[in-house]
């Protein structure tokens, strides 16, 4: 069927498309990053050999059982749940500056060293190159407060490759200190009950927003 030009050389009738969302790109990218933390938190559920955090050694069982459908189904929340100290602006200010930040610089490791290693960088990398180019998805994504963001974003490729190497260790599950909040989202994704997930990252996202309203 012929469509007619309009005035302004648009065509009638032609139907309007959908313009996708900004953050479309970067929420798959999330959901990459935090299968591959999910992946790593089971792999750890069943070594008892190593030290690890209390959100998987308080749910081995659980965390130990989780198939590849169930880890995909916990990763698809609206925001990242890898964090490197992205509410906390003094600790960005030091290790762009070179310096040593004091704020919990000693604290245990989370991941092993290798895996650490590897998701720093992708963390920094994606946070680095959402926080460049738009600091809004940053925050709803990714949960940098407004002045990390700014940090990250004015950094330099070599830097983001410093402190990934430098500090690799300084990456975390987000709410680490929340056991409740990931026994209740690995629990919903080995069941495949979406309505909990549903709450679950509404209740994220309340948590995120209660983050960012705190650094303000």
């Amino acid at each position: 069927m012929s469509t007619s030009s309009g005035a302004n050389g648009t065509s009638r009738g032609a139907p309007d498309l959908p313009r996708q969302w900004a953050g479309a790109h970067t929420l798959r990218l999330v959901h990459e990053l935090n299968e591959r933390c999910i992946e790593t938190l089971a792999r750890l559920s069943t070594d008892r050999s190593t030290r690890t955090i209390e959100i998987v050694a308080s749910s081995r069982a659980l965390w130990s059982c989780l198939d590849a459908g169930a880890r995909r189904r916990a990763a698809e929340c609206p925001f990242l749940l890898v964090d490197v100290w992205f509410q906390n602006v003094h600790w960005w200010r030091s290790v762009k500056e070179r310096r040593i930040p004091h704020v919990h610089s000693a604290r245990h490791r989370c991941f092993p060293p290798r895996a650490a290693g590897t998701l720093m960088r992708e963390t920094l990398m994606l946070t680095w190159s959402t926080a460049r180019s738009d600091r809004r998805i940053a925050g709803l994504l990714l949960g940098l407060a407004p002045a990390v963001a700014e940090i990250i974003a004015g950094l330099g490729l070599q830097d983001v490759e410093r402190i990934a190497a430098k500090f690799a260790r300084q990456v975390r599950p987000r709410w680490e200190d929340r056991p409740g909040f990931w026994r209740s989202l690995v629990l919903a994704a080995r069941d495949g009950d979406e309505n909990t997930r549903h709450e679950i990252h509404l209740h994220g996202l309340q948590l995120l927003g209660a983050d960012l309203l705190r650094d303000e």
